[in-house]
């Protein structure tokens, strides 16, 4: 089977350090604020000049994607992920990391973390990349990854005649996509779930 993992938001804990920078310029930021993307700052008092300065300093670090904090999950998702992947699995890590050590930072983390010479994508068309690269499943928390890339599988596995054996696209929980509610793609409808583990054990029980 052909996997696809999202890595911010799924495995790697970006809001965190995000907000933290966007802290130090507007001040501290209200319980539950929610900056799940690189423009999310405009809306809580940030101009733009800000917003682009924030993403600058980022694309410019050489760790700032390597120390990101972890979920409680990540530990365990990256352990199931490995074996997977020896049992002959073949695990993609995809990514609109931005910044010229993007990927070799999201390799180092992923080393870090449990998953030893992971196979980085780096790219904003995720829908191109399941499809250029076969997935069975994918699994995201943001909506428009979501979207873009049930659209793009759905319907080239439907040309295909081969519906019936794709899994489906998985949305993980998380605050900033509560209100998102999938329409259409029923063949292959978009599932919720709680952690990327409840994906795994559903689509390759123990």
């Amino acid at each position: 089977m052909r996997i696809g993992f999202d890595v911010d938001g799924v495995l790697a804990d970006f809001h965190s350090p995000f907000l933290a920078e966007v802290s130090k310029i507007v001040g501290e930021l209200p319980e539950g604020t929610l900056l799940p993307t690189f423009d999310a700052p405009l809306r809580y008092g940030c101009t733009q000049e800000q917003t682009d300065d924030i993403r600058r300093r980022i694309m410019e670090s050489e760790t700032f994607w390597e120390l990101l904090p972890t979920y409680p999950w990540t530990h365990d998702v990256l352990e199931r992920l490995h074996s997977l992947r020896a049992a002959g699995h073949d695990i993609y890590f995809i990514t609109n990391r931005p910044g010229r050590y993007a990927k070799l930072q999201t390799e180092h983390w992923l080393y870090r973390f449990g998953f030893d010479n992971p196979t980085v994508l780096i790219t904003a068309k995720k829908g191109f990349a399941a499809l250029t690269l076969d997935l069975d499943t994918y699994i995201d928390d943001l909506p428009s990854n979501i979207e873009e890339v049930a659209k793009v599988i759905n319907n080239e596995r439907f040309v295909r005649g081969q519906e019936s054996s794709f899994p489906g696209i998985y949305i993980l929980n998380q605050p900033g996509n509560v209100d998102f509610k999938f329409q259409g793609y029923a063949r292959s409808p978009v599932k919720r779930v709680d952690s990327p583990m409840q994906m795994l054990d559903e689509i390759l029980p123990k």
